[in-house]
C-alpha cells in the first residue's frame, strides 16, 4: 500500500480538489491517503510513520507554509527518498521556482483534473522506485566485487606466510649443507 500524506487547509478554493484525494478515486490505485490540517501535523505524521511514499503539500497553509514544510522535510529526506508534490492556486512563475528551490519534486496548479493528479503521482513514485532499483543494483555490484577481493587477499596472505615459513628452513638446510661440505 502506498502511503500519501496530504495537507488540507480546508478553506474555500484551497479545498476544491480535496474530495479527489479523500474519496474513492485514489483507493483503487493502492494509495492510502493520510490527511492533515496544517504543516505541523504533516511533519508530525512524517516523523511518526516511516513508510510514507509521497507528500502532497499546498503552498499556502495556516501557521507554516508549504515551502517551510518542504524545507523541513529536506533536512531529513532527499528528493528521492521522500518526494514532495506541491499543489496551489498560485501559478506565478516565481511561486513555481520557489517550490522547486524549497525541495519540491513536482508542481501542480489548482484546479487540476484527477487524471493529471494520478499521472503526476505515478511519475514521481516511478522515479523513486527507479532510483531504489538503481541503488540496489549498484550495492549488489559493489558487494560482488568485494568478495573476490577479500578472497584474493586471504590467499595472498597464506602464500606469503608459506614463503616466509619456508625461507628459514631452506636457509638452514643450505647452511647445514655448507657446513657439511666444509667438514669434508
Amino acid at each position: 500500500m502506498i502511503e500519501i500524506s496530504v495537507q488540507d487547509t480546508g478553506t474555500g478554493i484551497e479545498a476544491q480538489n480535496i474530495p479527489y484525494l479523500f474519496d474513492a478515486p485514489l483507493e483503487p490505485f493502492g494509495y492510502n491517503v493520510i490527511a492533515v490540517k496544517n504543516g505541523y501535523e504533516a511533519l508530525e505524521q512524517i516523523s511518526q510513520r516511516h513508510k510514507i511514499d509521497l507528500v502532497i503539500l499546498d503552498l499556502m497553509m495556516p501557521g507554516m507554509s508549504g515551502y517551510e514544510v518542504c524545507q523541513e522535510i529536506r533536512k531529513t529526506y532527499t528528493l528521492l527518498e521522500l518526494p514532495v508534490l506541491m499543489v496551489t492556486a498560485a501559478i506565478q512563475p516565481q511561486d513555481k521556482v520557489a517550490a522547486f528551490e524549497a525541495g519540491a519534486n513536482d508542481f501542480l496548479p489548482k484546479p487540476f483534473e484527477l487524471a493529471e493528479l494520478k499521472a503526476r503521482i505515478g511519475s514521481v513514485l516511478a522515479m523513486k522506485e527507479s532510483l531504489a532499483k538503481a541503488v540496489d543494483l549498484e550495492v549488489a555490484f559493489l558487494q560482488s566485487q568485494i568478495k573476490p577481493h577479500f578472497l584474493y587477499n586471504v590467499l595472498n596472505s597464506i602464500v606469503a606466510l608459506s614463503y616466509t615459513d619456508a625461507l628459514p628452513h631452506t636457509a638452514m638446510k643450505q647452511a647445514d649443507g655448507v657446513e657439511a661440505i666444509a667438514d669434508r
